[in-house]
């Protein structure tokens, strides 16, 4: 992948030369339509977050149903949601560059992002710098998030979808809390819509581009095992709109393992969701069962049968229709079948 990137990369590299900086933000570069934008936020000194903005051609301007926002969070930890996330699954453009006709911008705005410092072109300037814990990886998202939300009033408006695979689940749930606690404070300007799990003269000395870090990787491993079970309940208990996915497939996040943790949720609403039976989840013209789905109250849990560990990169149907049920009571996104004239919308019955 890294080879078929390469050339996309080294441009982008150039564009990192001469940033400027406007508090802490630093915009490298946007495209002439002004539908995609990138650039670095220093997160704490000499640590340096790199993020990319796409927004979608499909956006529907509509007061009464804002359209949402995807922030996309890699596992790993350590791999590059600008590379991996982006052109390997959900972006508008696919590894070898060419449009990428299921990508997600069908129904949202996306935001990547290089997380924590030290993965893909984010960077830090003393490794000692490189985070030790999800909790503190949620702090340096929380304040990308004031730099780039604070100061645009468009952004504001729209809901903002937390998604994250893999080991970014730890980091989708921390940061969801810090999240909101800065809202709470008035520190973040933002609306929370969903939860799914620099120096302009050293940024001269090129950052070696790696779609999984293993300094990274290797600085959190003593927070592998630590689970954020209370953290989920504690989101629940919010109101906060909980989504767990799992390929039926999964060697990695197995799905025995992931229903084992959800049992163990004390939220109160949890004996009703444990009662509640399994529904089957048709997909396509043929209406063949991708996966069974249960939910209660904010609660939902998804099992997409055929998948592996990148249940996004080509079982996207039933995710979609996730993205449109989870809105439909606060958004209403465009209908599917306006959307994919190929393959027709995943419904319940």
């Amino acid at each position: 992948m890294e080879n078929v990137l390469l050339p996309l990369l080294f441009s982008l590299s150039l564009l990192f030369l001469n940033p400027l900086f406007h508090g802490g933000i630093a915009i490298a570069a946007k495209t002439k339509d002004g539908l995609e934008e990138w650039g670095y936020v220093q997160v704490r000194p000499k640590a340096h977050m790199f993020w990319w903005l796409y927004k979608s051609p499909y956006r529907v301007k509509n007061p009464s149903k804002p359209w949402p926002i995807i922030l996309w969070l890699q596992g790993g930890p350590g791999a590059s949601g600008v590379a991996i996330g982006n052109f390997e699954e959900i972006g508008p453009l696919d590894t070898n560059l060419k449009p990428r006709n299921s990508t997600w911008l069908q129904v949202a705005d996306l935001l990547f992002v290089d997380n924590p410092v030290g993965t893909g072109f984010s960077f830090v300037e003393d490794l000692n710098l490189l985070v030790k814990s999800d909790r503190e990886a949620a702090t340096d998202l929380t304040v990308l998030l004031q730099k780039i939300f604070n100061r645009n009033k468009s952004l504001q408006e729209s809901p903002l979808y937390i998604v994250a695979e893999s080991y970014g689940g730890k980091f989708a749930v921390t940061l969801a809390l810090s999240a909101l606690k800065s809202i709470e404070q008035g520190k973040l300007k933002l609306k929370l819509g969903d939860l799914s799990r620099l120096d302009t003269i050293n940024l001269k000395i090129a950052n070696r581009f790696d779609a999984q870090s293993d300094s990274v990787f290797d600085e959190m491993e003593g927070d592998f095992m630590k689970p954020r079970i209370n953290e989920v309940d504690e989101l629940l208990a919010k109101g906060v709109n909980v989504t767990v996915y799992n390929g039926q497939l999964d060697l990695i996040c197995s799905t025995k393992g992931t229903e084992a943790w959800v049992e163990k949720l004390r939220w109160k609403g949890i004996h009703n969701f444990r009662t509640k039976e399994r529904t089957p989840l048709f997909c396509g013209e043929g209406r063949a069962t991708k996966g069974f789905t249960k939910s209660y109250q904010n609660l939902h849990f998804y099992w997409i049968l055929g998948a592996g560990h990148f249940v996004s990169k080509k079982f996207y149907q039933p995710i979609h229709y996730h993205l449109h049920y989870a809105n439909c009571k606060t958004t209403h996104l465009i209908q599917f079948d306006q959307l994919f004239k190929r393959d027709s919308i995943c419904r319940l019955s």
